[in-house]
């Protein structure tokens, strides 16, 4: 799914999975913007229905947002059960408060979730899986501070990598 926006107020789309597309990643949803600030609401069908969209003004009518300036990206993930049904629709909702350009673009991931800083994060990691996050520092010379906490029963490790060329660290590369 891609599509362009040039857009002030609301734009919907819709994503149909079948049974037969077998993708077995992270759904990534993206908006990427020229100029603006683009935000992005999904639900999909299990949730609210067949052809409900999201009303942003109304938490429960969505499942899935991103509302950071700039770029945005929600990632789905692929334990969700509507990816273990026959059919599932998502309804994509982009808002727009000032005109705004982007480019929507859907499709299976194994993208990082973006960080923000001073805000925690809880994510559940299979045994045998890896879970890859990012987050951009905007000035240099500050302390960074990376921590991962066992919040249930589990061991995680934690590699993180500085350079550009390794966007994906883990036990091998260190």
């Amino acid at each position: 799914m891609c599509a362009l926006g040039f857009v002030e107020g609301v734009r919907r789309y819709h994503l149909s999975i079948g049974a037969n597309d077998h993708i077995h990643a992270d759904l990534a949803i993206t908006v990427s913007r020229s100029y603006g600030d683009p935000d992005i609401y999904v639900t999909n069908n299990l949730l609210t229905g067949e052809g409900i969209y999201p009303d942003p003004t109304n938490r429960s009518s969505y499942a899935w947002s991103s509302t950071a300036f700039g770029e945005d990206m929600v990632i789905i993930p692929r334990d969700n059960p509507c990816r273990n049904s026959d059919a599932c629709t998502y309804y994509i909702v982009v808002v727009a408060f000032t005109a705004t350009s982007y480019t929507i673009n859907a499709g299976a991931s194994d993208a990082p979730t973006m960080l923000t800083p001073r805000v925690g994060m809880r994510a559940d990691v299979h045994a045998g899986e890896t879970e890859y996050f990012s987050f951009l520092v905007e000035e240099a010379g500050h302390n960074v501070t990376i921590s991962v906490t066992d919040v249930a029963q589990g061991d995680p490790d934690l590699y993180v990598s500085c350079k550009p060329d390794q966007r994906k660290p883990n036990s091998s590369s260190m």
